[in-house]
């Protein structure tokens, strides 16, 4: 390890790393006694399961998979089924390790302990990809707008810690295209059974590709054809979408007529249930009536959820504008593509 990258670790890295095990023990303390509290109203029994690894969110539907497998269902065609959501419709690859954790020791908590080995390890990928030297800034990790679904026993930041991975390969390929292309190529494919969000991923690369495509034919004179060849970057974006639709069509054709059927994996987000295609006032309303519950005191576990997705997407959008005119006079510029 050369001097000046052992005192990035160091001085950035490290302490940043170990602030967000602060915030993760603190997130994961405060989940824990809200649920605790909550379930000793209906029975103390309860609270021998914690919350950050059993009742928030589908956390317990994880562990099942962990421990059980695939097979602890009955298998029905039936039009029920078709509608109906199963917790046991999932990608393979969380709960695998989580059934590694627990074999190891881990103990019921295993989703856990993999999700916050993720939102930990997420720090030094986030940092080499942002270079980003101040380690107060890289603990943002730790309290982003969903960062409480980062404390439990669910697969987020295992995603996000693969697909930013994913996306420092990625920018290897100015360097070393060849290589980044085949890393790309490896990692796609993990990132697509890490979570089906990866497939929201493909768009993104895909134009990633023709960005870096039309900046290598600007860059590099010779045949029109150039742009085909492996020198170029573009290939590393496009060989990752190819990597993420792979495993995914993979793992759907895989399970197509055995359980899970394919049809409720595909419909895991719920979103084409809950507003009509291409209605924008449908799609507000979602999050209206979820504002709306919870300034009345009669939100529950769904409107919280959907006022840290309705969070996500402002923060989303304002990092997308922040580069936009006015800026703050003397600020840092970083720009966010759209």
């Amino acid at each position: 390890m050369r001097k000046s990258t052992f005192f990035s670790w160091l001085r950035v890295i490290l302490p940043a790393m170990i602030g967000v095990v602060v915030l993760l023990v603190l997130g994961t303390w405060l989940i824990d006694e809200s649920f605790a509290w909550q379930n000793r109203q209906i029975d103390p029994r309860y609270t021998a399961f914690k919350g950050s690894c059993y009742y928030a969110g589908d956390a317990r539907n994880y562990m099942r998979i962990a421990l059980d497998g695939y097979s602890n269902y009955a298998p029905s065609l039936s039009p029920p089924h078709m509608t109906l959501l199963n917790d046991r419709s999932w990608w393979p690859l969380f709960p695998r390790a989580i059934s590694w954790v627990i074999a190891l020791g881990g103990e019921a908590c295993g989703g856990r302990t993999v999700n916050g080995i993720a939102l930990v390890a997420l720090v030094p990928i986030f940092q080499a990809i942002t270079g980003e030297r101040r380690w107060w800034r890289l603990m943002v990790l730790g309290v982003l707008p969903s960062g409480a679904w980062m404390y439990v026993g669910e697969a987020d930041s295992f995603f996000l810690a693969l697909s930013a991975a994913l996306v420092w390969i990625i920018l290897q390929s100015e360097r070393h295209p060849r290589l980044a292309g085949i890393g790309a190529l490896g990692m796609g494919i993990v990132v697509g059974l890490a979570k089906p969000n990866g497939l929201a991923l493909i768009p993104a690369l895909g134009v990633w590709g023709i960005e870096k495509t039309i900046r290598y034919y600007r860059a590099e004179p010779g045949s029109r054809w150039r742009v085909v060849k492996d020198g170029n970057p573009a290939w590393a974006a496009w060989l990752g979408a190819l990597g993420v639709l792979t495993s995914t069509v993979w793992w759907i054709y895989q399970t197509s007529g055995f359980y899970p059927y394919y049809v409720l994996m595909l419909q895991r987000s719920l979103w084409w249930r809950e507003f009509e295609g291409g209605n924008p006032s449908s799609f507000a309303y979602t999050f209206y009536l979820a504002i709306q519950t919870a300034r009345n005191g009669f939100g529950g576990m769904l409107e919280l959820q959907r006022m840290a997705e309705l969070a996500s997407m402002v923060l989303g959008l304002a990092l997308v504008c922040a580069h936009l005119p006015p800026r703050w006079p003397g600020g840092e510029r970083i720009s966010i593509p759209l």
